[in-house]
Parts: C-alpha cells; sequence; structure tokens
C-alpha cells in the first residue's frame, strides 16, 4: 500500500481548524482516466487570507493519534515546569525583599 500525505501551507494567522474524514473512492479526470483516492482526513486551517489544506492518509493519521497524547502530556509538564520556576522565583524575590 502506498501511503501518501501532503501539505500546503502560506498563512501565519489562522482562525479555526476543521478536520473532514473522506472515504476512498474513484472519479474520472479531466482526459478521461479514472483516478482511484484513497481514504484520507483533510485538516483546514482557516485563516484571514483564505485556507490552508493538510491531507492526510489514514496510516498518518492513526501514527498521529498514537503520538498526540504523548506531545499534550510533554506540553502540560513543560507548563507546569515553567509554573514552579516562576512560583520558585517569585518566593525567593519576596524573601530577599523582606
Amino acid at each position: 500500500m502506498i501511503v501518501m500525505s501532503r501539505l500546503t501551507m502560506a498563512n501565519y494567522w489562522f482562525e479555526s481548524l476543521v478536520a473532514e474524514y473522506e472515504a476512498a473512492h474513484s472519479f474520472t479526470g479531466t482526459v478521461g482516466f479514472k483516478i482511484e483516492v484513497p481514504a484520507h482526513v483533510r485538516l483546514r486551517l482557516n485563516g484571514m487570507d483564505g485556507s490552508e489544506r493538510l491531507i492526510l492518509d489514514i496510516e498518518h493519521v492513526r501514527q498521529l493519534a498514537e503520538e498526540l497524547p504523548k506531545l499534550l502530556m510533554a506540553h502540560d509538564a513543560a507548563e507546569h515546569e515553567k509554573a514552579v520556576v516562576k512560583a520558585a522565583a517569585e518566593i525567593d524575590s519576596a524573601r530577599k525583599a523582606a
């Protein structure tokens, strides 16, 4: 099986994200040949200058689904560490001022 994802990006100011599933299907191209399109997920980032799309093959969607919880936990741990360091610095600063 061929796994294929595509990425097109040009906009930095996105207002929303839309995820859409599209089942495998076929259609006839403009010059008359049949095109088979595998199932995929389209992520559309809507911004001020239009929208950008990321088309993910289902296998890549599965990989992303496995990685997202780890990424979110890493982010939450980093935010927690940042808050702990900030609180420690504030306590240290308050002690020095007293």
